[in-house]
């Protein structure tokens, strides 16, 4: 049988064709120990550690003739707690959408001899989720602003009314050593949640204690994007409708799901990525990590670059990975310098031309070349286009 304390007491009796059993006298042992002196004792309390055992008793009668086959019991104690385990996601982490949980749930075997396979009387592990109301604490941004330390003080369980009860989220028959427990849909949740995991182990038979291990960790789950908004986009010249140079940004962003758990706390965004956009290209781009929400001011880029429509996008992303609605503002850079420029070297202007003519010429641009257009005519006309790098010559 199972045994589920290390300590327990054997009781024992024996008989005799001459010597009456209360004349009887016991010697006990526990596995390879040394045998007990003879006594009256009809039971002895016995310590060990967890494992496979074997108890032996032998009787003795009063002429002195000694038992030679003694009685014995083989058991199994079992003390060990299971393992539970929550590796991800870590303590007051911020998650959100499909949740992969972590971890380890398993039941130690104990081995009934050095060297053989052990024996785990594992049963199940539970997954429950429940809704806390708390207070984020005003510690919010650690060393390097890692998202993991944000932390949660003295959440209150809600009061469960009409029969509502925590979210079972999975109960598991397998033992799992870090590996995946279960995944977690957070889909329209927002707040401070527990999850517990609890896994227990079997009792077997009446000697035996049923072993339950419990591990909790409190996450707040983000299912609300942040917002974005672009202020001004300026340059340096003021009065000029065109911009040009220098150009500088200010924006707002915010994380409105954290501000509701607490009002006191200095809400944090994970990131924002402001873009200067040309033909649904990324001309500039800058992105910030770990900042307080609020009033941004974007660091300044040249545009010099850069001449004709373009777009400034900006872009905000929280903890949870939700990212904001881009906020774009359209602007006009004119920038002189970097306006596409063509010539055109043969023929030259003013020449006399017959047969078949070879066109020669150039267009440069100070980004990426596109596309450029030849055109000639003459009484309505003909045309063609090629397409190029950086700078392309062309003959026609």
């Amino acid at each position: 049988g199972v045994i589920g304390q290390q300590s327990t007491i054997f009781k024992y009796s024996g008989s005799d064709i001459e010597t009456d059993r209360r004349f009887l006298l016991y010697s006990s042992k526990l596995d390879n120990d040394q045998w007990s002196v003879f006594s009256e004792a009809t039971s002895v309390r016995i310590s060990a550690d967890d494992g496979l055992h074997t108890f032996y008793v032998k009787a003795m009668d009063a002429d002195g003739n000694i038992d030679q086959t003694p009685a014995k019991c083989t058991f199994r104690i079992d003390t060990t707690q299971p393992i539970a385990i929550i590796e991800k996601p870590a303590v007051n982490e911020v998650i959100g959408g499909k949740c992969l949980i972590t971890g380890t749930a398993t039941d130690l075997p104990t081995a009934p001899k050095a060297g053989q396979a052990g024996t785990t009387d594992f049963l199940e592990y539970e997954l429950k989720i429940h809704s806390e109301e708390g207070q984020w604490g005003k510690e919010a941004m650690g060393q390097g602003g890692k998202k993991d330390v944000l932390s949660v003080l003295q959440p209150i369980p809600k009061v469960l009314q009409n029969g509502q009860k925590d979210e079972l989220l999975r109960i598991g028959k397998h033992q799992v050593s870090a590996g995946s427990l279960a995944t977690w849909d957070t889909d329209g949740k927002n707040g401070i949640y527990t999850i517990t995991l609890t896994v227990r182990d079997k009792k077997e038979g009446e000697l035996d204690t049923q072993h339950i291990s419990t591990t909790s960790v409190a996450v707040f789950v983000d299912n609300t994007p942040p917002t974005a908004e672009i202020l001004s986009v300026t340059d340096n010249t003021p009065d000029d409708d065109r911009l040009s140079g220098v150009i500088h940004i200010r924006g707002q962003i915010s994380d409105e799901a954290l501000h509701e758990v607490s009002a006191e706390r200095s809400e944090h965004i994970a990131e924002y990525t402001v873009e200067c956009l040309q033909n649904n290209r990324v001309k500039w781009e800058k992105t910030e990590k770990f900042l307080a929400s609020g009033m941004i001011e974007i660091p300044d880029f040249d545009s010099s670059a850069i001449y004709g429509d373009a777009i400034i996008r900006l872009t905000a992303k929280d903890f949870a990975d939700n990212a904001s609605i881009p906020a774009e503002v359209s602007v006009f850079l004119g920038n002189e310098s970097a306006k596409p420029s063509v010539q055109l070297t043969t023929p030259k202007d003013s020449d006399v031309i017959t047969g078949v003519v070879e066109i020669k010429g150039t267009a440069r641009t100070s980004g990426t070349l596109e596309s450029y257009v030849v055109e000639y005519s003459l009484q309505g006309g003909k045309g063609a286009k090629g397409q190029g790098g950086k700078e392309a010559s062309f003959r026609l």
